[in-house]
């Protein structure tokens, strides 16, 4: 079988996501169905047929079922024990934050490390959520009194984090004085001083990229430079990936290449890999490159010569040995996706370019190079490159489309084009940024690594802010005839590869794709309406509102408990951000969820009713206060308007879109007080009992509580739609 490695491992990856992202029995089911057959038929080839290609259905099948043994056993001897003993209760921990920190405008999120809880030994991880004020720093050890709860949070799960927690109280905190000491704290110090040398040396935009590039430090970047990386679809550049590693290497190479034994270079790179992974925070692609770096040395010192497919294998086993979960982290699958397409697609698009261009030009005998021979040589050369760069680029873009689309909803199909402009820049940064280490004690060479480190950071910047700004940059990939085009695409390469005469077959895949593609979009966007939409689900008691256009979303309502969690910020997930959420009241049935909406999203517009002695909701300290007895309006966008109620310490929301009116009216509402015209709505919606509910004139009444009001109950986990 060819590629063993590459087979099983990929295999095995591309199941655990499956698993993961699309988890039901069905599928389940579904998966361990085609394992049992395609074991079943590679052993009819192997064995009737006697055709050697049978051992590759069976190491398929066999890993297809490894792959949903292994997510279901680690769920239930890892997972399920945390949760079952933690979950939702009230313990005394102690432990330490580790380097990975997320800031926000008034909360830090902290990755706790537990050693203990309850006086029990325990190791745990919780996302803990602090205002700003605490202030810890790195391996700070803490004693705290949390009630964490259930984090469904995917990235949160592949760094092996199974619950949240808000802690607001500086009682309930208690930093010991002391310090985790480890070997890796003392690579997060190097990391830290490698950052005060470049904030030393160059001004703050230049070191914030550079510390973006070499370090993987997006948090440095401004938000405005962030978003035109992440709508160019560049943002690898920004986050340290293969690419990095590969060029920190090179440097070692250069320097090892001369009287170095093979041996002795091998295992200095393979520290250098381990120092680099550490030192970038054991970011997945990097992770991935390490290892295949690695492989590759490897073989060179055993003298063969090392397979990129069966080494990316290899690397899919490695990085889900421990935690099958961290298929949970969308950059490991986009890295994968990535390389494979590169080691698979990019040299077959490259020879196909070239032997369509005019650069072969053969060498007569006795023939003199001229000056203009040699400059048209050059100029070949510099061809190749460049087809060479984008053929790449084009391999990994094509590979990485369907990942996008299915979990970012979105198309960069420019990101080819800017990347000509952008990747020799930041690769400037990365070696000037590398070489001022190393050579910030000469003063004359300092002096000119800065120079060049800031041109090229600027020039950056410039580069990927005027491409955000061109049409279609960014195409929003939100619709079906996406999705759809998606699976006809992956049909017809899988076809390709089954079929044995492949004539013309690309030309005729390209055109089905295209007109896919083409016939969809026209028929969607002549009929379907890109309007605003209202969407009102229940749980139980309580329910979410949420209003969205576009990237525009704002929740007049995020109620529910733990469980329903993932279901309120799928929709948030959809847009990237949360405008602004509107709280009517303190109970779970308005509130539940805003926590963990606070925890991923920087809500910067909230308004809330106050609680006793005026206090709000945990994730809403900041808020504009519901003052009773007033009455004002909030465009939530250019087609949904909300006016705002208080009468009687109950406070109302009415809610115009596109001239259809919702009226949300309060648990134990006595609706006599509401000014009149407010009455008249085209649907209400009741959180429970209404007094005088017979006042109302709207031709729809909806509830989430059984009542007296003959409302129509929304059925559990229902969302209805008004658009």
């Amino acid at each position: 079988m060819k590629r063993p490695f590459g087979v099983t491992g990929l295999v095995y990856l591309v199941t655990l996501a499956v698993v993961f992202y699309y988890n039901s029995t069905l599928t389940v089911l579904l998966l361990a169905g085609g394992a049992v057959l395609a074991v079943l038929a590679g052993v009819f080839d192997r064995i009737l047929r006697r055709k050697r290609a049978g051992f590759a259905p069976i190491a398929a099948g066999i890993s297809m079922l490894a792959a949903i043994a292994s997510i279901f056993l680690y769920w239930n001897i890892k997972v399920q024990p945390i949760l079952d003993s933690y979950a939702d209760k009230t313990v005394m921990a102690e432990g330490y934050v580790t380097d990975d920190i997320r800031y926000k405008n008034r909360y830090t999120t902290y990755i706790f490390q537990s050693e203990s809880m309850n006086q029990e030994a325990c190791d745990a991880k919780i996302s803990l959520t602090v205002p700003n004020r605490f202030g810890f720093e790195p391996f700070d050890k803490l004693r705290v009194k949390l009630a964490p709860q259930q984090s469904s949070y995917p990235y949160m799960m592949s760094k092996g984090v199974f619950l949240y927690a808000f802690v607001d109280n500086a009682a309930d905190i208690q930093p010991t004085g002391e310090k985790h000491e480890t070997p890796y704290a003392w690579i997060v110090s190097v990391r830290e001083w490698l950052k005060e040398v470049l904030e030393a040396r160059t001004d703050a935009e230049s070191a914030d990229v550079a510390k973006a590039v070499l370090l993987g430090d997006k948090q440095a970047l401004s938000a405005d430079i962030y978003r035109a990386f992440t709508a160019t679809g560049t943002s690898y550049l920004i986050v340290v990936s293969g690419m990095h590693l590969s060029i920190a290497t090179l440097l070692l190479r250069v320097l090892l290449k001369r009287g170095v034994p093979p041996w002795l270079q091998f295992i200095l790179t393979v520290l250098f890999v381990l120092f680099f992974v550490a030192l970038t925070g054991f970011t997945p692609s990097v992770i991935r490159a390490g290892v295949m770096l690695s492989i590759a040395s490897l073989a060179n010192v055993v003298l063969r010569d090392p397979d990129g497919v069966n080494s990316l294998g290899v690397a899919a086993w490695v990085m889900t040995a421990a935690n099958p979960l961290a298929v949970g982290d969308m950059g490991l699958l986009l890295s994968f996706s990535a390389t494979f397409g590169i080691l698979v697609w990019a040299d077959p698009i490259c020879r196909f370019c070239l032997r369509r261009l005019p650069l072969k030009k053969k060498k007569r005998k006795g023939t003199q190079y001229t000056l203009g021979m040699r400059a048209g040589y050059m100029l070949r050369r510099s061809v190749r490159g460049i087809v060479a760069f984008v053929s790449v680029s084009l391999a990994a873009t094509l590979w990485v489309i369907p990942l996008t689309i299915l979990s970012f909803e979105k198309v960069t199909p420019l990101t080819v084009l800017i990347s000509l402009a952008a990747y020799p820049l930041t690769c400037i940064v990365l070696l000037a940024a590398v070489l001022l280490f190393v050579f910030q004690w000469l003063p004359p060479v300092a002096f000119v690594l800065e120079k060049a480190l800031s041109w090229a950071a600027h020039a950056l910047i410039h580069v990927e802010a005027f491409s955000a700004q061109l049409p279609f940059a960014t195409i929003a990939a939100d619709k079906m005839f996406w999705k759809i085009w998606v699976g006809v695409t992956a049909a017809l390469v899988i076809l390709g590869y089954l079929i044995h005469r492949r004539r013309h077959y690309v030309f005729y895949a390209a055109m089905i794709s295209t007109l896919t593609l083409t016939i969809g979009g026209s028929l969607t966007y002549l009929y379907a309406d890109n309007a605003a939409a209202l969407t009102i689900t229940r749980y139980g008691s309580s329910y979410s509102v949420a209003v969205e256009k576009g990237s525009n979303l704002s929740f007049l309502s995020c109620g529910g408990s733990q469980k329903d969690t993932g279901a309120v910020l799928s929709a948030a997930e959809r847009c990237g951000q949360v405008d602004m959420v509107i709280l009517t009241s303190r109970t779970k049935s308005n509130t539940g969820c805003l926590a963990a909406l606070a925890e991923r999203y920087d809500i910067e517009n909230v308004i809330s009713v106050e609680g006793k002695n005026g206090e709000k909701p945990v994730g809403a300290e900041d808020a504009l206060t519901i003052r009773d007895g007033t009455r004002f309006t909030v465009m939530l966008n250019s087609e949904v308007s909300v006016e705002i109620v208080t009468v009687k310490k109950k406070t109302y929301q009415y809610v115009t879109i596109r001239g259809k009116t919702l009226l949300i009216v309060p648990r134990w509402a006595k609706l006599r007080n509401l000014p009149e015209e407010l009455l008249h709505a085209d649907t209400a919606l009741l959180e429970g009992e209404a007094t005088d509910a017979e006042l109302l004139d709207v031709q729809t009444m909806l509830t989430v509580r059984e009542g007296k009001n003959n409302a129509q109950l929304i059925p559990e986990g229902v969302s209805i739609e008004i658009q």
